[in-house]
């Protein structure tokens, strides 16, 4: 999402902060601290209609929608539901994502990457900050935890629980 505040631009996915994207030129922006850049396009008659991020030759073309960002309200869990998610999902070969529990926050860290919170809005659905991804717990018919969904970049990938 686009957001104008002021004379200021800024970038910003769901559930992650605002960053200040700097104009270089018409309808071309860049972000501080990065090697990512931005242009819109625009129709026939002037109107903003898609954005083109570029990050050193891989483009994204993301459609404007004028949908605002979707507000995810984090709710509280008791611990017992939070450490029968914990442990290993093995996401695709050699990529496990590993929860951990830590009090009443839950965490996960994905082979490779830092380890970040995640935060519940439903008792199995939970959310990231930091990135936009959510992750779905499925619970079989016993109410064992037996898989994640991990949902980012309009991908949906699906881990059993291996430990």
């Amino acid at each position: 999402m686009i957001i104008k505040d002021g004379n200021q631009l800024f970038s910003q996915r769901s559930g992650a902060p605002k960053y200040i994207i700097r104009p270089y030129g018409k309808d071309r922006f860049f972000f501080d601290n990065s090697f990512v850049v931005i242009g819109f396009n625009r129709d026939a008659s002037g109107k903003v209609i898609e954005a083109v991020t570029d990050d050193r030759g891989t483009k994204e073309t993301w459609a404007k929608t004028g949908k605002p960002l979707p507000v995810r309200i984090e709710i509280k869990l008791h611990e017992p539901i939070l450490t029968s998610y914990t442990g290993e999902y093995e996401l695709a070969p050699g990529f496990i994502l590993t929860v951990t529990r830590e009090g009443d926050r839950l965490f996960t860290q994905a082979t490779g990457q830092s380890k970040v919170e995640i935060f519940a809005e439903s008792e199995t659905k939970f959310f990231l900050k930091v990135v936009d991804a959510q992750l779905e717990f499925i619970k079989d018919d016993s109410g064992k935890v037996i898989k994640v969904i991990l949902y980012q970049g309009g991908q949906k990938l699906e881990g059993p629980k291996i430990r």
